[in-house]
């Protein structure tokens, strides 16, 4: 992302002609009114410089993007540079569960999360735990997303081994809306883009009727498994019951326009017995109000247009999971910085295909 920013400042200072698309004011007004809300509300030193780096250089990232001619080319570089890394990505998640789950996690990051009780399933999120711990697996949810979609351009037959890969690499994180969402992904494409023909509508029944039989053969062995019962169904009433006693019991004590200014996870227990609103939804709505809620699905819905636009030039349903994903990500997460390199990753693909200068090849 660094280097996006410097290319950025050559689009400004070099060519200086420039375009802004509606994503990228959205994107900058949501990150400005973060950092000028916690600042006038007092918790300015609770936005780590971490983040505002993040905010800076995904900032200029987007910027870059949209200033940026793609050629008819750059869609076959991009899928090989996808493939490598699904495979890097593949081996590093490997390591980190096999080997040392402290590999590709700084130090300091890695104690504090290490004092966070997940037994034997530590959250692996490969080389991209470099930066922050949830980086992985958006990554792993939209690069599954951005090979199917191009899986569906070249019906590559040998495309089962990075979706495995994929598939692989978000089990390892032990994090169910990573799970949840890659489910989601293999069963719409399997479901509307395969459902054209017949026959493989046929292979798809007979697959799942497979694997249907071999979780009922496996029932008992499956259900009583310590990942299913330590993980799978693990206790989340916290994600739910918080937000309602918040909203119950807090919410005439709150700004119900601007929020807190601060997040629950920056300052936990700022309400009575809510430790923090786990929910990326109830978070932003304690942080930033309504007025942040608005300006995040205005950037939401900057993402659908550009999904409903390749759709209409090529009819792959796929496209469209985009922002519902992120919608359901965000549900029981709170992940709704537009900085995560999944994000960046799918408006750079969106981009390419809504362009009307490559829109012959697709």
């Amino acid at each position: 992302m660094f280097i996006g920013f410097f290319l950025a400042l050559y689009c400004i200072f070099i060519r200086r002609k420039v375009v802004y698309s509606a994503t990228f004011i959205l994107v900058l007004s949501y990150y400005l009114y973060l950092f000028v809300n916690a600042g006038l509300n007092g918790f300015g030193d609770k936005i780590i410089k971490t983040e505002i780096a993040l905010y800076i250089s995904s900032l200029f990232v987007y910027f870059l993007i949209d200033n940026t001619k793609f050629k008819i080319s750059d869609r076959k570089n991009i899928k090989k540079l996808v493939v490598i890394l699904i495979v890097i990505s593949f081996i590093g998640s490997l390591l980190q569960y096999f080997v040392d789950n402290s590999l590709f996690v700084n130090e300091q990051t890695y104690q504090d999360l290490s004092e966070i009780d997940f037994g034997q399933f530590w959250r692996n999120g490969s080389i991209f735990d470099s930066l922050m711990q949830n980086q992985g697996g958006i990554m792993f949810i939209f690069l599954l997303l951005g090979y199917m979609y191009d899986l569906r351009i070249s019906e590559n037959k040998y495309a089962f081994v990075p979706v495995s890969m994929l598939l692989i690499c978000g089990f390892l994180t032990f994090t169910r809306y990573v799970m949840l969402s890659q489910i989601i992904i293999i069963v719409v494409y399997l479901w509307v883009e395969y459902s054209r023909s017949n026959k493989k509508l046929m292979y798809l029944f007979m697959m799942i009727a497979v694997v249907m039989l071999i979780l009922t053969l496996n029932y008992e062995s499956i259900i009583h498994s310590s990942f299913v019962q330590d993980r799978v169904l693990a206790d989340v009433s916290g994600r739910s019951t918080d937000p309602i006693d918040f909203l119950t019991n807090y919410l005439t004590n709150h700004n119900f326009l601007f929020g807190t200014g601060v997040s629950s996870y920056m300052l936990e227990y700022y309400y009575g017995n809510i430790r923090r609103l786990h929910s990326g939804f109830a978070d932003l709505f304690f942080f930033g109000g309504l007025f942040g809620i608005l300006i995040f699905s205005s950037v939401l819905y900057q993402f659908h247009r550009l999904a409903l636009k390749v759709y209409r030039i090529n009819g792959y349903t796929i496209v469209l999971l985009i922002s519902p994903i992120i919608l359901l990500i965000n549900l029981t997460a709170c992940l709704n910085y537009f900085y995560f390199l999944g994000y960046i990753f799918v408006y750079l693909i969106l981009s390419i295909e809504s362009r009307n200068d490559i829109k012959e090849n697709v």
